[in-house]
């Protein structure tokens, strides 16, 4: 029980295990711990530290939400004439967080007496007061009270929850480089499995018919000159291959045998002369 309870001054460290590592609740329970028993005078400096600075900037926090609204108050009270018109604003401010003392300081009116000597709220006068509202009274002190002043008290209030628990995260990254020789950067990022849900599928289109590609263009072949035509020479026909000549014959009987059964071919008649071309009036030239 002793270990449980001293080890629990390092609840803080749970929270930022589970969002730097990705693992379970006994896995933060015992990280922290470890963390805590394995390195004690780092964890307490570390939390001094972030203890000293958030005092600092909290405060500052706070004290610019206080003057805001304070000076938003005063500012509005400081029209000439207001109180003679009745319409001091302090009556806005009945509702006011009491948190910081804003409503003690927001009804601090002499003309109202609604603060005692000792510097608190004089409740019995404060209910006199409300007493004398109007309904219009009630709604705009409402309103006030939660859309303008308590949007302010919330950011001033949520900064402080947010910076405890960013420092925490802090101190978690630089406990574990020191036990567990880690770097700052290395955290768990959780992937999404899925697509978010993005409504209700769409009907498909249509498919469109396909466009008709262009053919490719065939490669262009080179240009060649058709050659020009030349006269053509014909050979004259060669000649019949002459027959071989007849073995003579050896004896003088053959040979007037075979000299009266060849008859020699007569020889061709002589060519006709070519004819004159005419003179003039169909008379031959002269000279012929």
């Amino acid at each position: 029980m002793a270990v449980v309870l001293i080890g629990l001054v390092g609840w803080p460290l749970m929270a930022a295990t589970i969002s730097a590592e990705g693992t379970d609740a006994w896995e933060a329970v015992s990280r922290s711990y470890s963390y805590v028993y394995q390195a004690p005078w780092h964890y307490i400096w570390y939390s001094l530290v972030a203890l000293a600075y958030g005092v600092v900037i909290v405060f500052f926090v706070g004290l610019m939400g206080s003057l805001t609204v304070y000076l938003s108050k005063w500012g509005v009270s400081q029209t000439p004439g207001i109180n003679w018109a009745n319409r001091n604003p302090t009556y806005l401010f009945v509702y006011a967080p009491e948190s910081f003392g804003w409503r003690r300081l927001l009804l601090q009116d002499e003309s109202l007496h609604l603060i005692n000597a000792e510097g608190q709220i004089d409740e019995a006068a404060l209910t006199a007061y409300k007493d004398t509202f109007r309904v219009w009274n009630t709604i705009g002190a409402v309103l006030v009270s939660i859309v303008w002043v308590g949007v302010i008290f919330m950011l001033v209030l949520g900064f402080g929850y947010s910076y405890f628990w960013s420092a925490s995260s802090i101190i978690y990254l630089l406990m574990r480089r020191k036990v567990d020789d880690a770097e700052l950067d290395e955290v768990y990022l959780e992937e999404e499995d899925e697509a978010g849900y993005t409504g209700p599928l769409a009907p498909k289109p249509a498919a469109a018919a396909p466009e008709a590609t262009p053919a490719a263009p065939r490669p262009s072949l080179p240009i060649v000159e058709a050659p020009r035509p030349t006269a053509v020479t014909v050979p004259p026909p060669s000649p019949a291959p002459m027959p071989p000549p007849a073995a003579v014959p050896a004896t003088a009987d053959e040979r007037k045998e075979i000299a009266g059964t060849v008859h020699t071919a007569p020889p061709p008649p002589p060519p006709a002369p070519a004819p004159t071309p005419p003179g003039e009036n169909g008379n031959p030239p002269a000279g012929t």
